[in-house]
């Protein structure tokens, strides 16, 4: 059995710090050794940027973005608050990397290289921390638990009553999870910060401007050019980030990682441009539900894997996507009900289902019966069209490509902004072309496709005339 933390009031004292507010850090003199030395880490002296931070944490912000150049101590900056956190008072905290490997590599192998290239431990081994590498929970002598967890598994955060949320690299993997957490979060007044560089315009991008707009959110951003010492001379030289361009030989890479600066590559983001597009021309905000009207689910199925609905809706001029609905593993009643459940809220209705060509191949049992995908959604009672099926990948990006002027997305479909700004193509190296990455991102970028598809087919109207699909 591990012996409790003794005296934590003067241990904290010892340590820069004081507990007046348990959901706060206090910053004493501009110092915060944390978890100081012959303790758990070694003193660390606080940059002025990273000061700041524990100052708004100490004035009652309870929401941080961190978007830091490379070298700044971020990842650091990070874990040392949230151990701090968990040390003031018992709780249950979360920390999020993009993946799981990544989450597991920061509990079990985690650590960070100094300026001298000197590798540095995030997670000591000491009596008052046990990591447990199977379940990738670590537990606090005081009771406090962190459980490491990947971005990707939304529904783990739902559950837990989470006091503290710390996420790493959040521009580089879904950040559906902070939505997740938020309920039990904001109950509990607990904290949430996140830390990246930036790389992607993609949906986390989107978000971070938000935050920055939110008066909730306290964002420290910058780069080596602003982030600078008392003397305003720069922590990271110019010879030092030529250095790294030289050996990288990527300036995208130099100014994602030195500068915060996003380059969009068109050649491997599929449809980044058209996105960031949307964007910056209004075409992404809250749409108005106080007309009833016809919503047409599209969907992508996942069999074991993720389905992602969109519901969609005519206006005059354009393809509005109102709404959307994302799950694993669920029964295909659960995806009928949750559409006609979200279409009687709205006082809407829904005269067909359009689902993709596999849905008439796809069988499962039903009642004791093997039935397609499309003639159970039947068996529900809906009126289903089935997409034909495009071979061509490329001429269904172009076709979307082309049609991305008329689409008007509610702000609310968040995931799908995501899965759109990250969709991404690589290069395979048997077959010498770039070809889309089927991943996260893919789900929703297809039932994207689909619904152009639809439209394109005559498919969303309620006055079924025949008209001929595009041409495949």
């Amino acid at each position: 059995m591990l012996r409790s933390f003794s005296n934590v009031e003067k241990r904290l004292e010892n340590l820069g710090l004081r507990k007046e507010n348990a959901s706060r850090l206090r910053v004493n003199e501009k110092r915060m050794p944390c978890i100081g030395s012959n303790k758990l880490f070694p003193g660390v002296e606080y940059r002025n940027y990273q000061l700041e931070v524990l100052e708004k944490i100490d004035e009652g912000f309870l929401n941080i973005a961190l978007v830091w150049p490379r070298r700044y101590g971020k990842d650091l900056f990070t874990w040392l608050v949230a151990l701090t956190y968990g040390i003031l008072k018992r709780r249950r905290l979360a920390y999020v990397a993009p993946d799981l490997k990544r989450a597991r590599d920061i509990m079990l192998e985690g650590g960070y290289t100094d300026a001298n290239g000197e590798y540095l431990p995030l997670v000591p081994n000491c009596s008052e921390i046990v990591v447990n590498k199977t379940t990738a929970k670590m537990r606090l002598s005081n009771g406090t638990l962190i459980d490491f967890l990947s971005a990707e598994d939304e529904d783990k955060f739902r559950g837990p009553t989470y006091h503290g949320l710390f996420g790493t690299e959040f521009n580089f993997g879904p950040t559906g999870y902070i939505d997740a957490a938020s309920p039990s979060l904001v109950k509990v007044g607990g904290l949430t910060m996140v830390n990246t560089t930036l790389a992607y315009q993609n949906g986390s991008y989107f978000r971070l401007l938000e935050w920055e707009k939110s008066s909730e959110w306290f964002v420290s951003r910058g780069s080596v050019e602003t982030m600078l010492k008392e003397d305003g001379s720069r922590y990271t030289t110019e010879e030092e980030v030529q250095a790294y361009r030289n050996k990288v030989q990527n300036e995208a890479k130099v100014r994602s990682e030195y500068y915060n600066e996003i380059v969009l590559d068109p050649s491997t983001h599929i449809f980044a441009t058209e996105v960031a597009s949307m964007h910056e021309t209004g075409r992404v905000k809250e749409l108005d539900f106080s007309k009833p009207s016809a919503l047409f689910p599209v969907m992508d199925l996942g069999i074991n894997d993720k389905t992602f609905i969109l519901l969609i809706r005519l206006s005059k001029n354009h393809i509005e996507i109102v709404h959307e609905i994302v799950n694993n593993n669920e029964a295909w009643l659960y995806y009928f009900n949750e559409c006609n459940s979200f279409a009687n809220k709205q006082q809407c209705y829904i005269p067909q289902f359009i689902l993709p060509h596999d849905a008439n191949h796809r069988s499962s049992q039903l009642n004791g019966k093997l039935m397609t995908t499309a003639d159970q959604f039947r068996a529900y009672g809906a009126k289903v069209q089935t997409l034909k099926r495009i071979g061509n990948k490329d001429y269904s990006v172009n076709m979307t490509k082309e049609n991305f002027g008329r689409v008007i997305i509610n702000s609310s479909c968040t995931q799908l902004l995501e899965c759109l700004a990250s969709y991404r193509k690589e290069f395979r190296d048997k077959v010498g072309i770039y070809v889309p990455v089927h991943d996260n991102a893919s789900h929703g970028a297809d039932s994207f496709m689909y619904a152009i598809q639809a439209w394109k087919a005559g498919y969303l109207t309620t006055n079924q005339v025949s008209i001929s699909e595009w041409s495949l």
